[in-house]
């Protein structure tokens, strides 16, 4: 490595993480200056040039179960975007909604969404409430008093697409400004989205959906185009009551009968059967885990035999899509939530979820016994691999998988948005910095920020580090808009939360992150030049970069 000085242009978007000033330096009187020489700082070289992506704000898809057994969870869905409302409030947010229906030879009718995006409200769309001839359009939309004409959906642009088009998502700026009326406020919005109806098909596939709801968005010709951002949190969200039946081998549910237990048709126990098995005797199992079949129920000799498409291939799929996002800026992180058929309380490792082959009715239904019950009649069966894949994107102690049959969602809702303000309006210096002051407990880069949209020289174009508020937090000094925040804890060696590096950019082996603080909360920060030092002890400050 040159153990010289990197320059680096980036934008950043800033009052969205949490934010603490490093002790030992006035942010106006003893900025940091780079290129000192001396044993305190690195040695001196010329400046390289580079740009990041800047996390922008969040992108958050919901992927929810459509079928008849779900209207008090879709009410209930809609019920939290009061809390989604607030908690996001002061981060660009996109809400995008599609169902766990991608077409079953059982299921000939309605066309399903095959993870489309959907954007209409329930009050426009009461045929989707009605199944087997009973309403449910009152308590799954009974919180939505808005028609689409009243919503007033505005177009807008794309990154990709510079026309003013209908888009199916919901919008909101840093700033409050949304794609509907501007009468409306986002939580309204929210409650007339969310809940999709009734009638989809009962055969869920939830990860199948979200797959194909992905790959949508990168084909031009398609109406979700454009909607995950190159510079967001993606935020993934699965909602449903029932196990994963993403099928490859639809003859297992018409001509080959390996599944159905004696059955006249299939029931979604045939799903379970044919990507679950469990450890013990039963009725109650040890646990249970996702398993590959092939077509005669016997143990898939390799993955292209599996009459479901495996977790893995899932997994797989979903750490591709991280991997691409955190290359362009290691804090740019993908996040997932479950809202499935766990105890309330299993987030927080109060309750673990049963697995009992239990009542017989439930087994002949499902498969096995639900995981969860709730007083006013919701019930939901164990999660396995729709588990297995959220769990692969558990960020922290804090499980991300969320009872169903919970009186309400907010607590999800409250979570997701801690971890987005966590990531958000962070970006990873790519390099090893020095620390500027070495016999100082506390680690202070050696960096000069600036506004790239002002000259280097100009007093203005400096932006100071933080200072501390009465209350703690971050501070931005008199004649600034923005300050920033340094982030140096590799290892979580220090009590404060704020000061550790996220897992992209610890993961890559760099030792600082940034994040800018707005003066006014949702204003725009400029871009920002970079001049740090190089660490003259990669070794010790470095060690994963060092290594490489």
């Amino acid at each position: 490595m040159n153990h010289g000085r990197v320059s680096l242009v980036l934008a950043m978007v800033g009052g969205l993480a949490s934010c603490y000033a490093p002790g030992g330096v006035d942010p106006l009187v003893d900025p940091p200056t780079s290129g000192s020489s001396g044993e305190e700082s690195g040695e001196t070289g010329e400046p390289q040039l580079r740009e990041i992506e800047p996390i922008h704000g969040v992108d958050l898809l919901f992927v929810l179960d459509d079928t008849r057994d779900m209207a008090l969870a879709q009410r209930l869905v809609a019920q939290a975007g009061t809390t989604l409302a607030s908690e996001f409030a002061g981060i660009d947010l996109r809400i995008g909604f599609t169902t766990t229906d991608t077409g079953n030879p059982r299921c000939p009718v309605p066309t399903p969404e095959d993870g489309a995006l959907v954007r209409t409200s329930c009050h426009d769309a009461p045929e989707r409430f009605v199944f087997d001839n009973e309403d449910f359009w009152d308590t799954a939309c009974g919180l939505c008093s808005l028609r689409d004409d009243e919503l007033g959906w505005i177009p807008t642009t794309t990154a990709v697409d510079p026309n003013l088009v209908q888009r199916p998502w919901i919008e909101r700026a840093a700033d409050g400004a949304g794609n509907y009326d501007p009468g409306v406020d986002l939580a309204q919005a929210f409650a007339c989205v969310a809940p999709l109806g009734v009638s989809g098909c009962g055969f869920e596939t939830p990860l199948e959906s979200l797959r194909r709801a992905m790959v949508r968005t990168t084909d031009p010709g398609d109406i979700n185009y454009g909607f995950v951002r190159d510079d967001t949190i993606l935020a993934i969200v699965l909602v449903s009551n029932e196990t994963d039946c993403s099928a490859r081998d639809l003859d297992i549910f018409t001509i080959n009968q390996s599944f159905w237990d004696g059955d006249v048709v299939p029931t979604s126990a045939a799903c379970w059967r044919a990507g679950v098995t469990c450890t013990g005797a039963g009725p109650a199992y040890a646990r249970c885990d996702a398993a590959d079949f092939d077509a005669s129920a016997a143990p898939a000799a390799s993955a292209e035999d599996a009459v479901l498409v495996p977790v893995a291939d899932y997994i797989e799929f979903m750490r591709g899509i991280a991997s691409e996002r955190s290359a362009r800026n290691p804090a740019q992180q993908v996040l997932m939530r479950l809202l499935s058929g766990v105890p309330d309380g299993y987030e927080l490792g109060n309750l673990e979820i049963p697995y009992v082959a239990a009542p017989e009715e439930s087994v002949n239904l499902y498969g096995i016994g639900p995981g969860c019950t709730a007083s006013d009649g919701r019930a939901g069966v164990p999660p396995v691999r729709e588990r297995e894949v959220v769990e692969a994107f558990q960020v922290g102690p804090v499980r991300n998988i969320y009872s169903i049959c919970a009186d309400g969602y907010d607590d999800m809702f409250a979570g997701l948005a801690a971890e987005v303000r966590a990531y958000a309006g962070r970006v990873c210096v790519p390099q090893c910095v020095a620390d500027r002051y070495a016999s100082t407990p506390e680690r202070e880069p050696d960096c000069v920020f600036t506004r790239a949209d002002l000259h280097a020289a100009d007093p203005l174009a400096l932006i100071p580090m933080c200072g501390v508020d009465d209350l703690g937090g971050a501070k931005v000094p008199d004649g600034h808009e923005h300050c920033f925040v340094s982030h140096t804890d590799r290892s979580g060696a220090t009590p404060e939360a704020g000061d550790d590096l996220t897992a992209g950019c610890r993961e890559q082996g760099y030792n600082l992150e940034i994040s800018l603080v707005a003066r006014t909360p949702g204003d725009a920060p400029p871009r920002v030049r970079v001049d740090c030092s190089d660490s003259s002890e990669p070794t010790t400050d470095c060690p994963l970069l060092a290594g490489s």
